[in-house]
């Protein structure tokens, strides 16, 4: 649904990339999808998300890699329906923020349109001031990023140790 609402111009340059589940069996997977979408371009390899070099990435489930993308304040986007049900009080209302400026969306027609739209801005939009204080707050509450992270625990631990 997601990629066939897309504009034919963005749907050249979309790559889908299989999550790990689906490593053990991924041809019988990417037969399904080049038979439902034949011009779908399919990366079989994982890679680290610091070295993606895409300009959005999108999910259709809340995971790891998305908080990963919004911690090195790299451009996504996710689709998931009832979010509200899936996530814990103390997180609601960081995510409501998150669908606020558009981050987050109910369904992959809202997401594909939002694209549509916005798709020779996505930079302007992503590193907006709105969006950015949206993503910094939620990263200040959620996620960490540093170059050094076994200093910086090291650090922490003998901290805690000494309370």
């Amino acid at each position: 649904i997601f990629f066939k609402n897309l504009n034919d111009e963005i749907k050249s340059h979309i790559k889908v990339k299989l999550h790990n589940s689906e490593i053990g069996h991924p041809d019988i997977l990417v037969k399904v999808l080049k038979e439902k979408i034949s011009e779908l371009k399919i990366i079989k390899k994982n890679k680290k998300i610091s070295k993606y070099n895409n300009l959005l990435s999108v999910y259709s489930y809340d995971s790891t890699g998305f908080l990963e993308h919004i911690c090195l304040n790299k451009p996504c986007l996710m689709y998931i329906d009832d979010y509200q049900n899936e996530v814990n009080e103390f997180s609601l209302p960081y995510y409501n923020k998150l669908k606020s400026v558009n981050i987050i969306h109910d369904s992959a027609q809202d997401a594909s349109k939002f694209i549509n739209t916005n798709w020779s801005n996505i930079l302007n939009w992503w590193y907006s001031d709105e969006v950015q204080t949206v993503i910094l707050e939620f990263s200040n509450n959620f996620s960490k990023y540093t170059k050094e992270p076994l200093k910086e625990m090291k650090i922490f631990l003998e901290k805690e140790i000494k309370r």
